[in-house]
This record gives C-alpha cells, sequence and structure tokens, in this order.
C-alpha cells in the first residue's frame, strides 16, 4: 500500500503524457460563441457580467505570452493534468490500481472529448482538480493536526484555486464547501462528535461564504457593463411555471413581453431543454417572421418588476414551478430519451472576425466520430449513472468518517452531489460541460471504493503466536561435595 517512487514516476509520465496528447489533439482549442465572447472582452478590457469576468482578465494577460486560445488551452489543461498527478501520487491505495486509473480518468470520453474546448467550465474543472490534488498532497505530509499550520504556504495556494472555481462558475460554491472542511479536517476523534463536526462544517461553510463574497467584490471592481443575466433564469421560470400551471402565473405587462402573452404563445416556445428558445425569432401560423416571444430589460425599475413577479410565481404556485425545474432537471441528468446535449463541439472553432481556424488532422477527425458515435448510445453519458455512484459513495463515505477513517471518499461524494443538485434550481439548458464536476469527482470515488476493498480483502501479515519459553534441560544433580574433614567411606 506504500506509495512506491517508481510507481509516483509513472503517475508523473501519464500525466505529462496526457497533457501532450490533449495540446496536439485540440490545439489551438476550440472556440465556442461564449469562447470568442469573452476572448474579445480581453482584448478590449471592457469586461460584462454575462461570463465569468476573471476567466477574461486572465487571458488578458495570457495574451501577451501566446495570442489567441492556445495560452489558455496549455493552462486549463496543466491545472487538470497537474492535479490528477498530484492526486494519485498522493492518496493511497494499490500501485497497478493508481495507474489503471490515471489512465482511465485521463482517456474518458466525456471528459476527454470537452477538455479542449476553452470554456469556463473547463477552467473550473482543471482549478478544482489541482485544489483536490493539493489538498491529497498536504494531508499525505502533514506532521501537524493544527490547521493554521497547514494554512500557510499549500493552504494558501488551495484556497486561492478554490476562490478562481468560484469565480468561475458561482453555482459551485456548494461543491467547494466539502473541500475547504477536508483541507481543515480534524482529527479522526472529531467524527464521533456531532457538536464537533458541526462547529468545524460551520468554519468551513464561513471560509467558503467568504471565497464567494471575494468573488463578488472582484467582479464589481472589473466590470464595465452590467448585463444581468439572472433575468434569463427568471424569464424561463416564468414561462415554465406558467406553462406547467395552465395559466399565466404573473399580472399585467412585464417589459420582457412586448404584449402580455396567452398560454398558448407560451407554450408554443416554451422547451424544457433550453432557455435560448424563448430569446430566437419566431414565426406566426400565416409564416410571416416575428420577434422573440423574451427580451432583455435594462433599468432598475423594470428588473426589480421583473424580480418581484418572478419571487411571487415561485410563492403562489411552487408545484408548477417544482414541475417545470424538475423537467429541466430530468435534461441534466440524462432521463430523457434523445442524444446528450452537446456532448461534443463538433464545429471546433465558429467562425470569426479575428481569423481564427481549426485545421482538423486525421486522428481529430477519427476521435470527433467516434465520440459522437459513442454519445449517442453509450451510459458513460448519462449523468443519472453517476449520480448513483455517488449517492452509493455518500453512504459509505459517512460511515468510514463516523468510524474515524479516511475523510476522502465523503468529501468528493459530497462535493459532486451538491454541484449536481446545485443546477435543479439554475439550470436553462443541459450541456455536458454543466456536468463534468459530478462525472470527475464519481470517477475518483470509485477509486476510493476500489483501493479500500482491495485493502480489505488484502491478507493481513500474519504474526507468529506467542511461544512459552523451552524449559532447560533437565540434569542429573551433581553429589555433594564431600567436606574436608569427613572421612574416606570404608
Amino acid at each position: 500500500m506504500i506509495n512506491t517512487p517508481r510507481t509516483n514516476l509513472l503517475i508523473a509520465w501519464l500525466c505529462a503524457l496526457g497533457f501532450i496528447i490533449t495540446l496536439l489533439t485540440y490545439q489551438p482549442g476550440y472556440m465556442s460563441f461564449d469562447t470568442l465572447k469573452q476572448l474579445r472582452e480581453a482584448r478590449s478590457m471592457e469586461f460584462s457580467d454575462g461570463n465569468p469576468v476573471v476567466m477574461a482578465a486572465i487571458w488578458s494577460a495570457m495574451e501577451r505570452v501566446s495570442a489567441g486560445p492556445f495560452g489558455m488551452l496549455v493552462l486549463q489543461n496543466m491545472l487538470y493534468w497537474g492535479g490528477l498527478a498530484l492526486f494519485f501520487r498522493s492518496v493511497r491505495g494499490p500501485g497497478l490500481l493508481r495507474v489503471l486509473m490515471v489512465i482511465v480518468i485521463g482517456a474518458y470520453p466525456p471528459i476527454f472529448g470537452q477538455i479542449g474546448t476553452v470554456w469556463k467550465d473547463l477552467l473550473m474543472l482543471g482549478a478544482g482538480m489541482l485544489a483536490i490534488g493539493m489538498i491529497a498532497s498536504t494531508l499525505a505530509a502533514r506532521t501537524s493536526g493544527r490547521p493554521w499550520l497547514r494554512l500557510i504556504g499549500s493552504g494558501t495556494a488551495i484556497l486561492l484555486l478554490l476562490w478562481l472555481a468560484v469565480s468561475l462558475r458561482h453555482n459551485s460554491l456548494p461543491a467547494v464547501v466539502p473541500l475547504v472542511y477536508w483541507l481543515f479536517q480534524p482529527a479522526p476523534a472529531y467524527a464521533r462528535s456531532i457538536r464537533r463536526v458541526g462547529m468545524h462544517l460551520g468554519a468551513a461553510l464561513a471560509v467558503s461564504a467568504a471565497l464567494y463574497v471575494l468573488s463578488g467584490f472582484v467582479e464589481d471592481r472589473l466590470v464595465s457593463k452590467h448585463n444581468h443575466f439572472w433575468q434569463v433564469l427568471a424569464s424561463f421560470d416564468l414561462v415554465g411555471t406558467s406553462v406547467e400551471a395552465d395559466k399565466v402565473v404573473f399580472e399585467g405587462t412585464l417589459d420582457i413581453f412586448e404584449t402580455e402573452p396567452t398560454v398558448a404563445e407560451l407554450k408554443a416556445v416554451y422547451t424544457p431543454l433550453t432557455v435560448g428558445a424563448l430569446y430566437r425569432a419566431r414565426s406566426d401560423s400565416a409564416g410571416e417572421r416575428l420577434r422573440p416571444l423574451v427580451t432583455y430589460v435594462s433599468t432598475d425599475e423594470q428588473l426589480e418588476r421583473l424580480a418581484s413577479a418572478w419571487r411571487s410565481a415561485i410563492y403562489d404556485h411552487p408545484s408548477a414551478y417544482l414541475q417545470h425545474r424538475w423537467q429541466v432537471f430530468r435534461h441534466v441528468l440524462g432521463l430523457v430519451d434523445r442524444p446528450v446535449y452537446d456532448a461534443v463541439f463538433r464545429t471546433r472553432i465558429l467562425k470569426n472576425e479575428m481569423g481564427f481556424t481549426f485545421h482538423a488532422s486525421a486522428w481529430n477527425e477519427w476521435l470527433t466520430e467516434r465520440l459522437l458515435a459513442m454519445s449517442a448510445s453509450s451510459w458513460v453519458y448519462r449523468v443519472w449513472v453517476y449520480a448513483i455512484v455517488l449517492v452509493v459513495a455518500f453512504g459509505f463515505g459517512c460511515v468510514r468518517y463516523w468510524y474515524g477513517s479516511d475523510l476522502t471518499l465523503l468529501v468528493l461524494s459530497t462535493s459532486g452531489l451538491l454541484y449536481l443538485l446545485g443546477y435543479f434550481p439554475t439550470a436553462g439548458s443541459p450541456p455536458l460541460r454543466y456536468n463534468l464536476w459530478t462525472i470527475l469527482m464519481a470517477l475518483l470515488c470509485t477509486y476510493q471504493g476500489l483501493a479500500w476493498l482491495l485493502s480489505a480483502r488484502s491478507p493481513k501479515a500474519a504474526t507468529p503466536a506467542p511461544t512459552a519459553p523451552k524449559p532447560a534441560p533437565q540434569t542429573e544433580p551433581a553429589p555433594p561435595a564431600r567436606p574436608e574433614h569427613e572421612p574416606p567411606a570404608r
């Protein structure tokens, strides 16, 4: 079970090889609509709140080293592959199993098929994976149980990575809390004290909240154009709740609509698959081109009316709201009989005015076709499978932690589940990239479970039974010495 230098070196080499293969497969990096928008903001230094401003700021700095997407492709993959290497070099388990899991996770189709796209989700995945690897490495090498000692040095870098993850996706905050708890994990005896665990969890929540507040502070200082992107979710919920309730759940005409819509009009454009359908141009029964049903608003008064209507709809029609959110979440879980939404970004680089194009190699073409075929039929692209894995891992993790054993399984499963559940009230569409963190946590939990089972089944070194000391050999007693004055026998 001891990590040998040879095994650790092999893990490092495999991760380095995976990093190189990724760059060769996807260089200069795939770019979607969101990616192109972030690059424009990075070059103009005019940031909006439609995408994470931290990513645009980092990209602006990377532009001085490598113009275009390649620098960000290198960065997000350095974080990801470096985190994998640190994690599997630090955790305990059979060397062969650790090497095999590095290969499996590194080549896992849902992750490897997405990791070449420059997206906030992939940068968040890399930052989170490196944080996990550093936490595992720090705890494996710790010599003191005092949390403040572990905070110095690597602890500061870990918190910076977790702050980056929260800044890239605000809904990642619930997934960060277990990692902070893990970083400052209490002594094993604490696991049997609910009061002490509660105190420790409260401290983890406070640190995570501070990371979130700091993220918002930085965003407010850097953003020059506020789009108030939350209004997209509010509009989606208003329309979806009205469809499920079979009546318009808001009173009066909101500014997001040109005129007060009917239920029939809402049903004509609504689909739980994507919020984007509300903002697309439509046609009437005669084929005449009409404007989108829903539009954006910008003034404080308009936004306040929208927020008030949103809150009232949820409060007055909770059942219809939950039914609408469940229909959306079913797509996130992959419980619907349809192809996975955006499993592979086949466009690679969208047409743009900056001159970036992608020339697919024969290897890239072959890989893309295989991934598309697999995503259409394979269970590995169905998120509900990983949700089941995480629930089972969570149960075993609770038992192990309660009896003072390893905390890793509980932390990873909780992080994956909380991240997935965070999409129930917030998802506007179910792209696969939304679920990469959940998939990765399920894979890491699978390793932890296998390592635990193998260690439990492995025969323990037999200890010889204590034996009684052999008795001293029996010898005949020597005849007593004759006194010198005693006369000899006749």
